[in-house]
Parts: C-alpha cells; structure tokens; sequence
C-alpha cells in the first residue's frame, strides 16, 4: 500500500451552511452624542455591529450546521476541510445529511415567509425602552431579496488522488495523516475513560460503557485500512471481552481494563499501551480483527514438523526437566500418513539413500515457581528410530504465553 493509495479507500463528504448573522455594520452616525473624531479609526478597530432581527430566530437555522457534522462525524473524520468517510458509508451518510438539507430549506422558507413580521416585531421590542435606536434599526432594514443571498447550503462528495504533476509528492503524508484523525476521534471518546482510569483506583463503569467501546471497535474496523502497524486490531481485541461483557464493569473486571490503560494520558501512550498488552498478532491484513495475546501461564502445545534434509543428532534440549511438582507431559503418537500408491515402473523415483534419523519425543517445559527448585540432573531418553515406511518427523514444542 503506497501512501496515496489509502486515499482511494475513502470519500470526501462536505457539507456547508451559510447562515445570515442577523446583523450589520455600525456606522458613526449611530453613535449618538458622539463626535467622529473621538471614535477610534476604522483602520484600528471595528465599531462593532447592530441586530436587525431577533437572533433567537435565527438560532434554528444555525443548529443544522452542527447536526450535518455530527452525522459526518459518526461516519468519518476530519480530512482536508471536509470529512473523510469509508466508501461502505458513504451513500447511508449522503442520504442522511440530505434529509438535513431538506428540513433546512423547509424552516428557511418558513423564515423569508415572516421575515418582513419579525424585523418589526424586534423594532418595536427595542422601541420600548430605546426608542431613538429603533429608528435607526429599522432605517438599516435590508430588503428580503439581499438577505436571501447571505444564506446559503450545499453538499459536495469527491474522491482525492494524487497527481503524476505533484513533482514534491505533496500527498505522501495523506495515510499517516488520516490514521492520526482516527485515533485523534477515539481518543475524543475514549479520553475520559482513561481519565478516571488513571485516577480511581477503585471505581466502577455504568452498562452504558460498553456501548462505546464498541462505537470505538467499529470506527477502527472502518478505518483498519489506513493502518498497516495493526494497532486498530489490537485495539479492537483489548476492548472485546468489555465490549461483550454484561451489567456494571465493577472490580476485577474494572481492574483487569485499569491494568490495560491507566497510564494513558494522550494518544501517543494509548498507542504504547495496546502495543505493550500485545505484542503478537495473528498474521492477516490489517484490518482484520484478531484475537488480543494477553499475559498468561504457560502452556506446552506440540505439532510436528518436517525434518531437515541433512542430518541431525539427537538434541538434549528437547528432553523434560522433570521436578517432584512438574506433571508429566505424555508421549504425543505420530499422526498417521494416507498410503501412497505405488508408482508405475517406468516412473518410479529411484530409492532414497539417506538414512533414518532418530526422533527425540519430548518437549522443553520450563517450570515457573515464584522461587528457585533444584532441578534435578535431566533424564536422557533412548532415541525412537522412526519406521522406514514413515516419513521422517520430529516433535517441536511452542509456547503460548
């Protein structure tokens, strides 16, 4: 994935509302009792602004603006003046943000049907106690048609890539920038949860969390793209046994999420801390969740693996270290191979020279005790010589911590 590349994973969606302030400029001649010369020069300082109409009544039409970017926001992040969104999201966000647009000219029509009313009715509210500033209020009347122009809304949806013409490569930053807006949005939700995690050592979570850990889960599994660390999906499976839980997070469920996350302060230390709990991940794309490898006792688990060509003495070190207290691991038996059909004589491989290997059939266990035991001397086992009619194998150990 080059960095650029990203970008066609994503579309840009910008909505935009221009609401009229209700006001104007003040001149001089509003400043009664006042000489020019005594008001500071309009090259220094602003003289300020008079309200034409109530501005509760405006207020309505100004609330769209932010309920369009909650809706972008759900979807997306902030991304080059607009919002950035996952292209699986984007007809669900254009079909909502349209059902916006659509009551904002429907309130905004109902505002030019009053407009005429409401300048009077705020004219003669000021009349009551200033008599000679509503005249000049109502002198600085603007006619409907100019107001008309000062409002104004529209919705744009682009797609961005780059150009064989960016001699500079000005989009080489574009995937580490999207993927520092996405964390910088989880750590918008998850900030305060990090908070107190960091401050109350024993509190408890109300059921309502669990609802934004998987809020946060979502959003990093729509933006796992842009991530090729695998951080997002280390994340994701930190939170998944929260997530899922049910009721109260209380006590050791509480301490076992302020072990994960109490020293996160800011993005950057929440970014260490899911690296620090997993350190290993399940191959795969990035995007992909995976299951969180968190601290645990050791467990031996066995599979076989094909032997080398060339061969090899039998190793000590895969014998057991056996203490009075260490249980002992049984033999594993050898997984049976299908039978071949012989091939025809004038195909047939000429035999195989080499020899039989032995085959050592324990496993390293090393025995954890939060003191040090004398380990005894360690047993050598007598090699098994595998069957010639076998293929030659030997048992590996692995262990999942």
């Amino acid at each position: 994935m080059t960095r650029v590349s990203v970008l066609r994973d994503v579309t840009i969606i910008l909505p935009f509302f221009q609401i009229w302030s209700g006001g104007s400029r003040m001149d001089s001649a509003d400043y009664v009792g006042i000489n020019d010369d005594e008001l500071p020069p309009e090259v220094a300082a602003s003289r300020g602004a008079k309200k034409l109409i109530d501005p509760s009544v405006l207020r309505p039409l100004s609330r769209y603006r932010g309920k369009a970017e909650r809706i972008c926001a759900s979807a997306g992040v902030r991304f080059l003046n607009g919002w950035a969104v996952p292209n699986g999201d984007v007809k669900t966000t254009v079909k909502k943000l349209e059902a916006v647009i659509g009551e904002f000219d429907a309130d905004l029509a109902r505002f030019f049907d009053d407009y005429e009313t409401l300048v009077d009715e705020w004219v003669n509210h000021l009349a009551q106690d200033r008599p000679d500033f509503a005249a000049k209020i109502n002198e600085a009347r603007i006619p409907r048609g100019r107001v008309e122009m000062r409002f104004g809304r529209s919705l744009s949806v682009f797609r961005v890539s780059g150009s064989d013409q960016d001699q500079a490569d000005t989009m080489s930053g574009a995937r580490d920038s999207l993927r520092e807006q996405v964390l910088n949005s989880v750590w918008a939700e998850f900030g305060m949860v990090a908070e107190k995690l960091r401050f109350v050592p024993n509190g408890f979570f109300k059921v309502s969390i669990r609802a934004k850990f998987r809020r946060i889960s979502d959003r990093l599994t729509r933006f796992g793209f842009c991530d090729e660390t695998g951080m997002f999906r280390r994340f994701i499976a930190a939170l998944e046994p929260f997530q899922n839980g049910q009721g109260t997070i209380v006590e050791a469920e509480y301490q076992a999420l302020r072990n994960l996350f109490s020293n996160v302060v800011d993005p950057v230390s929440l970014e260490d801390a899911i690296v620090a709990a997993s350190p290993a991940l399940v191959s795969g794309p990035a995007w992909v969740p995976a299951t969180l490898d968190l601290p645990a006792p050791p467990v031996a688990s066995f599979e076989a693996a094909a032997e080398p060509e060339t061969p090899a003495e039998p190793d000590a070190s895969l014998e057991v270290a056996v203490t009075p207290d260490a249980p002992v691991i049984p033999d594993v038996p050898e997984r049976a191979e299908a039978p071949v059909p012989p091939a025809t004589p004038e195909l047939a491989p000429p035999p195989d020279p080499m020899p039989d290997l032995p085959t050592a059939v324990r496993a390293p266990v090393t025995v954890l005790a939060e003191t040090p035991v004398p380990q005894p001397a360690p047993r050598t086992e007598t090699p098994v010589p595998v069957p010639a009619a076998m293929p030659r194998r030997r048992v590996v150990s692995s262990l999942n911590w």
